[in-house]
């Protein structure tokens, strides 16, 4: 009688999300998992007894994974060769995310109810990491809020575009060019509009 089988919760997750990555969420089973871990569905089980918390798990671990992509020095050749950036990186991270992992990415732009939340915690994180762009920090808190709310839309309807595209095409230093200037003319559109009207109150 051979050895029971048995795997780690995380590499189990690993699977699912490989899986998913070359055919698609929905067509993630307990099976193909236990194939690509050339196991039975026992141990599958074991860790996770429904598929619904399998699937939970892998959409949580494709926000962790994004985040990594984000956090990343990603080069912004249009801007005097400058590299780094949170604000920048963010939306070159989603977007390369987009390009290069488009089933996964399409996990976090379903409905929060068939994802986990994964959605609106994909959006909270986006609009956490944007407070630490250093130019925006010269708007109020609230055309802070107002900037970093249209800038994420932006970003995620970039994304959309790009994972919905039939031909998947490499991502473009052009999208990188329009993620900056999106983002810098929200910023400095708001910002003179605060010069304007502190001007009129220095001519009242």
């Amino acid at each position: 009688m051979g050895a029971k089988q048995f795997f780690l919760r995380e590499m189990v997750v690993d699977a699912a999300r490989d899986t998913a990555a070359e055919f698609g969420f929905e067509q993630v089973t307990v099976r193909k998992v236990a194939e690509r871990l050339e196991a039975s569905t026992a141990p599958i089980f074991k860790q996770f007894p429904t598929m619904a918390e399998l699937q939970l798990a892998v959409a949580a671990s494709v926000l962790e994974e994004l985040k990594t992509w984000t956090a990343r020095a990603w080069p912004h050749p249009f801007v005097l060769g400058e590299s780094g950036g949170e604000f920048l990186n963010l939306g070159i991270g989603i977007a390369m995310y987009a390009c290069e992992r488009p089933r996964l990415f399409r996990i976090l732009l379903a409905p929060d109810s068939s994802n986990g939340g994964m959605a609106s915690a994909m959006r909270a994180f986006c609009l956490e990491t944007m407070q630490k762009d250093r130019l925006s920090r010269q708007l109020p808190p609230p055309v802070r809020k107002v900037v970093y709310d249209r800038m994420a839309t932006f970003v995620f309807g970039l994304a959309a575009r790009i994972v919905m595209d039939d031909e998947q095409k490499p991502f473009e230093a052009a999208v990188a060019k329009d993620l900056y200037d999106v983002g810098t003319a929200l910023i400095h559109y708001e910002l003179a509009k605060l010069g304007g009207r502190a001007q009129l109150r220095g001519g009242n």
